[in-house]
């Protein structure tokens, strides 16, 4: 499975959900949950230092043009954190509103 999660570094539940996920996702086993964090920072160098804070070893990608960059446009983005879960085939299987939601799609 892939997880996308869409945050912004300024967000106060990004800030508590995404160490939390961090967390779920190195107890779950190698290989069983890939993560895709697309922050919508217009900072690089604090997005860089909220992963290096956090220790966020997933792949980690930015758009800099924030709200107004394609990410946020493309998949039609309107509030952060955003999460889009996807099976082995790349299907949409959900989009968690809460880590508890997530857990239960795992």
């Amino acid at each position: 499975k892939t997880l996308i999660v869409f945050y912004s570094t300024g967000c106060p539940h990004c800030q508590s959900m995404i160490p939390r996920l961090s967390e779920i996702t190195r107890g779950t086993g190698q290989g069983v949950l890939a993560v895709l964090a697309v922050s919508l920072d217009e900072s690089r160098d604090v997005w860089l230092e909220f992963i290096k804070a956090n220790r966020l070893t997933w792949v980690n990608v930015i758009d800099t043009r924030g709200w107004s960059g394609r990410a946020a446009s493309d998949y039609c983005i309107y509030a952060t954190p955003t999460m889009i879960l996807l099976d082995g085939e790349k299907k949409i299987i959900g989009k968690p509103l809460t880590i508890e939601e997530l857990q239960k799609l795992l």
